[in-house]
């Protein structure tokens, strides 16, 4: 028997009544989670189960398939401030779905943990549109970063310098004069959003912000060579924002 804290990412209908939950935890990772009868109205499970859930899990593992199974949940916190803003769901919805293609199933990943939590909480105490977006950019990116899928922004690529001026997507990702000529040159108020990118400190130029995370995307997609209809679905939404 474990007790977790966890966040709910998905919930899959399963047979008449149950469920199959898609629990993130700091601990173990995404664990798939069946809730017998959880689906029911009498059910003492009903109200938690639920997207977005952020709560505090007893679970057990039978020895028999690959699930824990729930016995107990308290709510820490519910998602109804977020679920009903269209905007605030695609966004948690997109990092969600990107933790659950990049997190290793049943693996420690509390930086990930930690960027969906933080998001949570965050986009719960704005309603500035421009503050949204920022937000879901800032999840990508840190996403991407903590999956390992990025290098160091701050510095090249080749030599470690960080008098960093160009970006080559083939070429391995920031570049100094000397390795880069034949990258995008990057202007000086680029340089300082991804110094202040891996420094974890705020921005304000949401403009800039959009410029570098079209770079990191391409650099993604690049080394990973296959579509993300993810990434795809939420730089059309960032464009429809503007």
């Amino acid at each position: 028997m474990i007790k977790t804290e966890g966040i709910i990412l998905r919930v899959i209908p399963y047979r008449e009544s149950s469920a199959i939950l898609e629990l993130f935890t700091p601990n173990q990772g995404v664990i798939p989670v069946m809730a017998h009868s959880g689906r029911r109205p009498t059910s003492p499970y009903v109200s938690a189960i639920r997207t977005l859930i952020m709560g505090k899990f007893v679970l057990y593992f039978s020895g028999r398939g690959d699930f824990y199974h729930l016995r107990e949940v308290e709510i820490i916190a519910g998602p109804e401030g977020i679920v009903q803003d269209e905007d605030k769901f695609f966004v948690v919805s997109v990092v969600s779905s990107l933790i659950l293609k990049l997190a290793p199933a049943r693996t420690p990943n509390y930086s990930l943990y930690r960027i969906i939590n933080d998001l949570i909480q965050k986009l719960s105490k704005t309603s500035d549109r421009d503050r949204i977006v920022t937000l879901l950019i800032l999840s990508i990116i840190n996403l991407l970063k903590g999956s390992g899928y990025l290098p160091p922004l701050d510095s090249c690529a080749r030599c470690g310098s960080p008098e960093i001026r160009f970006f080559s997507v083939a070429g391995g990702g920031s570049l100094c004069l000397q390795h880069g000529r034949t990258g995008i040159k990057l202007n000086q108020e680029m340089v300082k959003v991804m110094k202040d990118l891996e420094q974890n400190r705020d921005l304000s130029s949401l403009p800039i912000l959009r410029k570098v995370l079209d770079l990191i995307l391409e650099y993604y997609r690049y080394h990973i060579d296959e579509p993300d209809p993810v990434l795809a679905s939420a730089i059309d939404w960032l464009t429809d924002k503007g």
